[in-house]
């Protein structure tokens, strides 16, 4: 594990998020952080692992790190709010509650799905009029002549 590059760090440590491997997500994410301390996305993916392996006090640590580094963090962020809305009593967070997806990764401008509104506008042909039948009385228009 030593010679890998980030890339392929990057890589395992998501690869092992995706099939839960835990424990490995967690050496992965870690040697990442040994060579790049202020790596934001590792130390996301490194809170994430926390959390599903049940240890909410080092996954606030995480996150609180990254939120030190990158104050907008939105990632860090959630899931900061997320740990801190936990009791006391319920301090072992269930991991399938969470969607690890988008702890990898948050969308941003350039890979979000790109979505038409489903807007019709309907043109005067399809709109039909309708005039209730009613009994009219000509004495009712008397004073508008």
């Amino acid at each position: 594990m030593e010679n890998l590059t980030l890339l392929q760090l990057t890589q395992s440590a998501i690869k092992c998020a995706i099939n839960q491997k835990w424990p490995e997500a967690k050496q992965f994410n870690e040697q990442i952080l040994k060579a790049f301390p202020k790596n934001v996305d590792a130390l996301n993916r490194l809170g994430t692992t926390y959390i599903n392996l049940a240890d909410s006090a080092k996954a606030k640590s995480c996150f609180s790190k990254a939120l030190k580094i990158d104050p907008l963090n939105t990632i860090a962020t959630k899931n900061l709010k997320i740990l801190k809305s936990k009791k006391a009593t319920h301090s072992v967070v269930v991991p399938e509650k969470y969607n690890l997806k988008g702890a990898i990764k948050e969308p941003d401008k350039n890979n979000r799905q790109k979505t038409k509104p489903y807007i019709r506008h309907a043109t005067l042909e399809e709109y039909e009029l309708s005039i209730p039948d009613t009994d009219f009385d000509d004495s009712d228009t008397e004073g508008l002549s």
